[in-house]
């Protein structure tokens, strides 16, 4: 069984965890117990702006689907909406411009 304290740190580490915080940055918090708010607040500010990236690109690509949905054509090949679409991607790709949606995420250690 663990002690009280131990599983409040269980806790602690579940809830940074689910908050998508690293193993190196969750050591960082809970190791130091003198961690001011304001480095908190620093890379909480960083995962939420994190979080609104992810959800815009949902967003679009939830939009995306649904134009692909209500297409009437027979094949995917056919649809104008999905052909637009890869010739958009295909120009990017050929203008050195397009990354794609990769996580971009890098730890965010208090200071």
């Amino acid at each position: 069984m663990f002690s009280d304290e131990g599983l409040v740190q269980l806790a602690a580490i579940d809830f940074w965890r689910e908050a998508g915080f690293t193993i190196r940055e969750m050591a960082v918090l809970l190791n130091d117990v003198n961690t001011s708010m304001d480095a908190v607040k620093k890379i909480a500010s960083a995962r939420v702006a994190e979080f609104d990236e992810t959800i815009s690109h949902a967003e679009q690509v939830k939009k995306l689907l649904f134009e692909l949905m209500e297409c009437g054509h027979q094949q995917l090949n056919e649809c104008p909406y999905y052909q637009s679409i890869l010739r958009q991607r295909a120009n990017r790709i050929l203008m050195g411009d397009y990354q794609g949606f990769t996580s971009r995420r890098t730890p965010h250690p208090p200071e």
